[in-house]
């Protein structure tokens, strides 16, 4: 569900002749370092990839190439072209150029919100990506979804679930209390059996979002079962 919200596009697709080279790979190969004049090269990682999809990308890749081709500092369309790249499993291409979409503007947090997720899902380095959500962070203290994020990599990747409620806890401060944040910590509580605890989480959401019929509903099996278990 996180990718959803971070490689989403907006805007209507592009298409149009591809100015840049495309060429495809073996999808078992491993990404190797970018060189700089293959930022604006589309590599597809993946053979398979279906061609009604891959040009709808490619026609996205084209436009933003030609757009820095222009205005090499134009920040959206790097991100756009990191996200074309990881698309097609290009991720140490995505890498490169949302690195340099982080050099661009060092106070934005979306290059270094979706490398935290790069390095997190696809790089399988989870030291690297608590480096760059808790940039991300920096950058935008109220970034839920970064909080969820790196709460995530805590509890199955880091293995470090005592970090899970302090930082929850600053995403509550530094977003007035978002429900979504206490939505996560009631799920986490739940889950470790804390069932006062998820309750008061819980019950904070039902505060903003009264009409939460599933929540509602695991208050109320969460109640029971305090019953049950005096």
């Amino acid at each position: 569900m996180k990718k959803n919200l971070v490689y989403i596009i907006g805007g209507v697709l592009v298409l149009g002749v591809i100015g840049a080279v495309v060429y495809f790979n073996d999808p078992n190969q491993k990404n190797e370092a970018v060189a700089p004049n293959d930022l604006l090269t589309l590599k597809v990682l993946d053979e398979r990839f279906p061609p009604a999809q891959l040009e709808i990308l490619k026609g996205q890749f084209a436009a933003a190439v030609s757009a820095v081709e222009k205005n090499p500092d134009s920040y959206n369309d790097w991100i756009t072209i990191g996200i074309v790249k990881k698309q097609v499993n290009d991720y140490e291409g995505a890498r490169a150029v949302w690195e340099k979409a982080a050099i661009l503007r060092p106070a934005g947090s979306l290059p270094l919100f979706n490398l935290a997720n790069l390095y997190a899902d696809f790089l399988n380095d989870p030291t690297k990506a608590e480096e760059y959500y808790l940039a991300a962070l920096k950058n935008s203290p109220d970034l839920v979804q970064a909080y969820t994020n790196l709460a995530d990599l805590y509890k199955n990747k880091l293995n470090q679930p005592e970090k899970i409620d302090p930082l929850i806890m600053v995403g509550l401060d530094k977003t007035g209390g978002d429900p979504t944040l206490h939505a996560y910590l009631g799920g986490y509580y739940r889950d470790v059996k804390n069932y006062p605890k998820a309750i008061e989480h819980y019950e904070h959401v039902l505060k903003v979002r009264p009409d939460e019929t599933t929540v509602w509903e695991e208050v109320e099996r969460l109640k029971a079962k305090m019953n049950q278990n005096p």
